[in-house]
């Protein structure tokens, strides 16, 4: 199954459906590497969801792509994804000092939720 998710995903890259395309994020704006969230078809009328995130800098599509899976009962891969390693950080905000602050913004500035992660696998 390993074999065949990464499979999948090798030739996606070189594939991926332009309706897929993640062009904003809601609470971030243009993502910092292109990105495509969709789901692909496991058969049985099964689905599986991903988010892929490209290598960050030129020539994205040489780089290797790495297959992040987590979770388990009650959690998602997306957890590892937007707190651990992935470009983008949720609900944190990290400074230029690598400090983490809070994601809380003045009363009448609108609270970000996302944010640049700079220790990203990406």
């Amino acid at each position: 199954v390993a074999f065949f998710l990464l499979l999948s995903i090798s030739s996606f890259i070189d594939a991926a459906p332009d309706a897929d395309e993640i062009k904003v994020l809601p609470g971030y704006g243009v993502p910092p590497s292109p990105q495509w969230s969709g789901f692909l078809d496991a058969g049985k009328g099964t689905k599986l969801h991903y988010w892929m995130a490209a290598a960050e800098g030129d020539d994205w599509t040489t780089k290797p792509v790495v297959l992040w899976l987590n979770g388990g009962p009650g959690s998602s891969s997306l957890l590892g994804m937007l707190q651990e390693q992935g470009p983008l950080l949720f609900g944190k905000a990290i400074d230029e000092n690598h400090e983490v602050g809070d994601s809380s913004a003045a009363d009448n500035e609108p609270k970000k939720l996302l944010f640049k992660n700079p220790y990203a696998w990406t």
